[in-house]
């Protein structure tokens, strides 16, 4: 009993990291990054992201979901960024839950992430998703 409660605290208070987000682009989105950009800044009901998190045996897993079921939500017990609503929340199986509240920074990744990703297009999402402008984006705006 005294092993099992530290590691069900740290898997309920580090569910929610978010390891990888992907938006998936139309084809004419993907012409340029250009394009992406624009396409971020005005994303439709049906935009989809695949979210990738750590399980807590420490295996990657992906769940999709619409950008219309995503909402600003807060936890006073753990980081939460945004909570995955509606009827099409794949909530898993006993034994392999998913997660409903998902943590992400509201700013683009350092480092080896950011090699993989046009800058501006994650502030776009984070700010459709939660309502609210980065403190990246508004050095940017001014």
């Amino acid at each position: 009993m005294a092993g099992l409660t530290p590691f069900t605290l740290i898997t309920y208070t580090s569910r929610p990291f978010v390891t990888w987000i992907h938006l998936t682009l139309p084809p004419f989105a993907r012409q340029s990054p250009k394009a992406a950009l624009e396409y971020s800044r005005n994303l439709p009901e049906n935009a989809m992201l695949q979210i990738t998190f750590m399980r807590s045996t420490a295996l990657p897993a992906k769940v999709e979901a619409s950008i219309a079921d995503l909402v600003p939500a807060k936890s006073m017990w753990r980081p939460v960024t945004f909570r995955w609503i509606g009827e099409r929340v794949n909530r898993g199986s006993f034994l392999r839950p998913n997660p409903t509240d998902f943590y992400v920074r509201p700013t683009t990744g350092t480092g080896k992430e950011a090699r993989d990703t046009i800058p501006g297009i994650w502030e776009n999402v984070y700010k459709r998703i939660v309502g609210i402008e980065s403190k990246a984006v508004e050095k940017w705006r001014k």
